[in-house]
Parts: C-alpha cells; structure tokens; sequence
C-alpha cells in the first residue's frame, strides 16, 4: 500500500476474497505436442484471472480447467484460440474415493514354505474412519517386541499398497487411520516381504464396511 505518511505503516489493505471456481471442464490439444504450450498458457491464464483454476488429475488423466460458469470457460478458450492453441473439450471425469463408514478389526499371516528360504508374518491391524479430509493415518501400537521395529515399515507398506488400489472398486482409500498393535515373526523366516504382504488390510475392510465416495479437487 502506497501513502506518504509512516504513521500509516500499519494500515493494510484487506485481500480480497474471490468466488470458487466450480464449472469445470476436461481439454485436450487438437495438435499433437502442443502438452507443454498449453501447461504454460494455462499457467499464464491462472496468473491473470484468480477466479481461473486448472490442475492435470493424476487419476483420471484429464487436464481440468475450473471457471465461474459456461461463458467463462469460453472466454478461456477463446484466449487460447487467440494464442495460437486449439483444444477439444469434455466432461470431466469424476474423481471417485473410496472411504470406510465404520470400525474394524482384523488379522493376516503371510507362510510361505516351498522351495528355498521360507516367508513369515503375523499381522493385527485395527481401521476406523477419519472425518472428512482428514487423509490417511498410520499408527504403531506394537508392546512386547511382536513384531520387531525393523518390520513395521513393511507392515506400513503394505497398508499404503491398499490405499492406493482401494478394497471394493478400484479407487484410492481416503479418511482412514490403520493401527498395528500385534503380530508374530519368525526369527528365521520373517522378512520385509512377508510383512508387507502380511500388511495388506484387504482382510479387514469388508468387516469396515467400505463406500464409494466422491472427492473435489478444487
């Protein structure tokens, strides 16, 4: 803020607040190569326009661009047109997640015997659903040494494994806490494949009751 009186230094303007974008819409280039143009166009357009939003969905493989409504998004359009960039456009595809709806219990051992140096790994894993927004949580409750410290990682592995594929259709798992507090090793057998295969929580989610859920990515 510009004044010529220091007395005033502590004066600032309020920011403004702008609406949220939520029309949206999925572009792709009509030539091929022209990817990085309109990533640096569209950066471009965002800088000018703070009610402009785009990001590339890592799920569905889409660049999305979010506008106030229909006539904005053609405006943007237009200006890319007038930039030398032409584009096709879509609905965007929803973004599905995955969630549990309630608590759960459950176990794993990983065995495996035949041919060579055996696997094995024990697993007590407990789930429960955060609230929305609240991401992915893992916790070590782990007393006694039954699973040894050096283990645990591959037990989180394993966990993480789950959520990025989701238990009920394919989606990535979200708002979920998964707590380790029991387990058994073999001090021969046991290794970081075992327990993180061991890990793998598929077991204990339908006991969780998982659900389909929408997430925005504005």
């Amino acid at each position: 803020m510009l004044h010529d009186d220091h007395a005033l230094d502590s004066v600032h303007l309020r920011p403004l607040t702008f609406p949220t974008p939520m029309f949206g819409l999925a572009i792709t280039p009509k030539a091929r190569g022209d990817e990085q143009k309109l990533s640096v166009l569209l950066t471009k357009l965002a800088e000018e326009d703070s009610t402009f939003k785009w990001h590339n969905d890592r799920q569905t493989h889409e660049v999305v661009i979010n506008g106030l409504g229909e006539l904005h998004l053609r405006l943007v359009l237009e200006r890319l047109k007038n930039r030398g960039l032409h584009v096709d456009t879509k609905p965007p595809k929803i973004a599905y997640r995955e969630t549990i709806t309630q608590k759960a219990e459950g176990h794993h051992r990983h065995k495996k015997q035949s041919g060579g140096s055996g696997q094995f790994g024990e697993v007590f894993l407990r789930i429960e659903p955060k609230e929305r927004g609240g991401g992915f949580e893992f916790s070590d409750e782990i007393f006694g040494g039954s699973i040894p410290g050096q283990f645990v990682p591959a037990v989180e592995k394993g966990v993480r494994d789950v959520i990025e594929d989701g238990a009920l259709a394919g989606y990535p798992l979200q708002d979920v806490k998964v707590t380790v507090y029991d387990g058994k090793h073999h001090p021969v057998d046991s290794k970081e494949v075992a327990f993180r295969t061991a890990g793998n929580m598929r077991f204990a989610m339908q006991s969780a009751k998982p659900a389909r859920c929408c997430l925005s990515r504005l």
